[in-house]
């Protein structure tokens, strides 16, 4: 019985729907609404401030000046950006001491293994981080400003990406 009632009231709105008259045409000079709209809307935005409108498409721009402060260009930004995101998932404090046959660790946002560069090895007994004076021991890489000034050093070392590929 109730649905009865509900669909007889649902055509009974939209007898009156059909039978409603068309709203008389408004002059060219006005929609009606123009008029209200500075009331409702926000100011204009400016052009100079369409920039910060835009959608960065880095998955971690929080260290994009960092990424640049340590000596990457703006062409290796998104591969440092993507490395980043990869290894990490934009967080610092990662350690990685699971997946590594060899039972070495990973550290912070790039994910520079300790066994390889800032372990004491015999051609760098200190660890060739620290020789390069960029850290004390590998746990300074959870600071990401000192991770990614590592991972410079690796990539210059490197001549490129490779030790993240």
């Amino acid at each position: 019985m109730a649905s009865l009632v509900a669909v007889i009231f649902g055509m009974s709105v939209l007898v009156d729907m059909a039978i409603a008259s068309a709203p008389a045409v408004l002059p060219l000079e006005t929609d009606g609404a123009a008029t209200h709209l500075p009331n409702v809307l926000p100011p204009r935005v400016v052009e100079r401030d369409s920039v910060q409108l835009k959608r960065s498409r880095l998955k971690c721009p929080q260290y994009k000046t960092t990424i640049l402060s340590v000596g990457f260009t703006r062409a290796e930004l998104p591969i440092m950006d993507a490395i980043i995101y990869r290894e990490s998932r934009c967080l610092s404090y990662v350690v990685n001491r699971t997946l590594n046959k060899d039972k070495s660790h990973d550290y912070g946002l790039t994910q520079i293994n300790g066994r390889s560069w800032c372990e004491p090895t015999r051609y760098y007994p200190k660890g060739y981080l620290q020789t390069l004076g960029i850290l004390n021991e590998c746990d300074d890489l959870l600071n990401p400003v000192i991770n990614l000034e590592a991972a410079f050093a690796l990539f210059t070392y490197s001549k490129g990406f490779g030790p993240w590929t």
